[in-house]
């Protein structure tokens, strides 16, 4: 959740007691470039501030605008209150995203609350579509979509069960990466090192092991690592450099193919008070050894709660080099602490 959204979502947690009042929305916007295309035009919807609902032939659809308000409280199975604005019905249900991004059903007659799933703040617009669930079976379906200014993931969708609101996954709709998945022998995180650029790097000798440590922590190498068989493995490190926030760098997933090993990873962010503590957050993950497969990092580029993973490829190495040239783009180590960077 991006800053703007967070102060939005606390301001209506603290209403949340109050009696019926206008609440207000800002949607958010994920951290793209500025000049990134969206992926395809936006599906049917009609912009508005309120949301503008679209009624035709078809199923109806609603989009959401920029900003929304609300005076309507809806009561979640729960007990709780949620604030909606406009809805959209079909099939004797209505559907809303409220202004904290539940997705709330109700009965159209008796006005009775079915469901209210919170599905993150990815989400700026929501239609109906019949689709097939894993027994084969044909529902039908709360779609689930991205507003006209998402910057990333136009084409995501996401399905609900018009009558429960469980999450369906349409057979085919999530493609995994090829390959076989598999688990690093090792995976070590921290957010302390004395290399303040960031840098990803793969390790083939205990040699270079040694020096790449040694750069890293000096003497203070973390006790939790653990000896290498460089025979049959290999070391990638994934370091940030002067970060703000972050306690190191995990490994998400991992998958091997005929012709690469793929990782992705994960920086582990928290929130604090008073102002941003400096880190230099860093990921080591000890993996097989392939001299003729190529070594692949994706991280994810999701900055939205609750949003799709949106995976994007940014490092490779074709194939490991020769042990004398691969720590030579690693920058030397800095003479201040983690905690003394200057941004």
């Amino acid at each position: 959740m991006n800053a703007r959204a967070h102060l939005v979502a606390l301001f209506a947690f603290v209403l949340l007691a109050a009696g019926p009042v206008l609440l207000t929305h800002a949607a958010p916007e994920d951290a793209a470039p500025e000049d990134a295309a969206p992926e395809e035009e936006p599906q049917s919807g009609v912009g508005g501030g309120q949301g503008g609902a679209q009624q035709d032939a078809g199923p109806p659809s609603i989009t959401y605008g920029g900003s929304r308000s609300s005076s309507t409280w809806i009561v979640k199975p729960d007990g709780a209150r949620v604030a909606v604005g406009k809805g959209v019905e079909w099939q004797g249900v209505k559907v809303y995203l409220s202004l904290l991004w539940d997705l709330v059903g109700v009965d159209a007659k008796t006005g009775k609350t079915l469901y209210a799933v919170n599905v993150g703040a990815f989400w700026n617009a929501l239609g109906f579509k019949e689709i097939k669930g894993a027994d084969g079976k044909t529902v039908w379906a709360v779609e689930l979509r991205p507003g006209p200014r998402a910057r990333r993931g136009q084409t995501r969708r996401q399905y609900h069960d018009l009558g429960t609101g469980k999450k369906l996954t349409p057979p085919g709709q999530v493609k995994a990466p090829s390959g076989k998945p598999f688990t690093a022998r090792a995976v070590w995180r921290g957010k302390h090192s004395d290399v303040a650029k960031g840098f990803h790097a793969l390790v083939t000798t205990d040699a270079n092991w040694k020096e790449l440590t040694k750069r890293l922590f000096g003497d203070a190498v973390p006790r939790a690592f653990e000896p290498v068989d460089f025979a049959k493995e290999v070391v990638l490190v994934v370091s940030r450099g002067d970060a703000w926030n972050c306690t190191g760098i995990s490994l998400e997933q991992a998958f091997e193919d005929d012709k690469r090993i793929l990782v992705r990873t994960r920086r582990h962010t928290y929130q604090t008070m008073g102002g941003a503590q400096k880190t230099r957050p860093y990921g080591v993950f000890v993996l097989p050894r392939r001299p003729k497969k190529a070594y692949v990092v994706e991280v994810n580029k999701q900055g939205l709660i609750g949003g799709p993973a949106l995976w994007h490829e940014v490092w490779r190495l074709e194939k490991p080099g020769k042990p004398e040239a691969e720590l030579a783009h690693v920058p030397a180590s800095t003479k201040t602490r983690h905690d003394q960077w200057v941004k």
